[in-house]
């Protein structure tokens, strides 16, 4: 379980951090 839950936060995470650089460039 460990395993998927810092899978999920990793991906979270990583659209989190696309979307706010897609919204500084924009």
């Amino acid at each position: 379980m460990s395993c998927t839950r810092r899978q999920f936060i990793t991906r979270v995470g990583a659209l989190a951090a696309v979307s706010g650089m897609a919204g500084r460039v924009v």
